[in-house]
């Protein structure tokens, strides 16, 4: 009797996805030593949120428009 497996077996997945983070990670460092070497920190920041922003909004602009002012309170 054949036996078969009801769980796909993720590591393959799993380790493709850790190798991508570890070297997002690592860009990630080396960029914003560079960028730091431009700008002063408060800057930096200050476009990186502006970023994360434009970013999150864009994605989750449906569920902003539908946030009214008592949700709020």
């Amino acid at each position: 009797m054949k036996k078969t497996n009801i769980v796909p077996d993720y590591s393959i997945l799993a380790n493709v996805l850790l190798v991508a983070v570890t070297v997002i990670w690592g860009i990630s460092f080396v960029l914003t030593k560079n960028a730091l070497a431009s700008v002063g920190p408060f800057w930096f920041i200050g476009i990186r949120f502006s970023i994360a922003f434009v970013f999150w909004g864009i994605i989750y602009n449906k569920r902003l428009a539908k946030i009214q002012l008592q949700d709020l309170r």
